[in-house]
């Protein structure tokens, strides 16, 4: 469980601050949800379970409005491999690097875990999130057909975080 915080940990200038998630979260995260994604949402009894359990790493990001930002990272099967499963940053809070905050602090925490890659399925048409991805080290290993409900395909990226 992520107990300190990184420099990375808010940012004075728009006024936000970076923590693990709590159950009274849960509402504001389903909006977050709504506000972010078309369809592939997590839903109530979804969302309730992941803030519950333990071995996960769920971050989120407020500002002065609430929660604007968050991020889920699951295991796969082991720590050795972690998961993004969820990064959603609210359009109203867009273009202040709150993604690439919360991915800079989910990779510290994996690898405190013990984690040696991360990896991850990003709609092949979401350039801006591709984009960024990659300016973090992630590359390309395969795609998945078929992936998310509009039967749109993901591209599968990973980056190692231990050499």
């Amino acid at each position: 469980m992520m107990t300190t915080r990184s420099p990375s940990g808010g940012d004075a200038r728009h006024g936000t601050s970076l923590r693990e998630v709590q159950l009274a979260d849960l509402s504001a995260l389903l909006a977050l949800e709504e506000a972010c994604f078309s369809g592939d949402r997590l839903g109530r009894r979804a969302m309730r379970a992941w803030i519950k359990r333990r071995e996960r790493i769920f971050l989120v990001v407020e500002d002065d409005q609430g929660i604007c930002a968050d991020i889920l990272v699951i295991r796969a099967g082991s720590w050795r491999l972690a998961r993004i499963y969820s990064l959603a940053v609210h359009p109203r809070a867009r273009g202040r690097s709150l993604a690439r905050q919360l991915l800079a602090a989910a990779q510290q925490e994996a690898l405190a875990r013990g984690a040696e890659e991360m990896r991850l399925e990003v709609h092949v048409g979401n350039q801006a999130a591709i984009a960024l991805y990659r300016s973090l080290g992630y590359t390309s290993f395969g795609s998945h057909d078929d992936y998310y409900h509009d039967h749109s395909a993901a591209l599968r990226m990973q980056r190692r975080l231990r050499s």
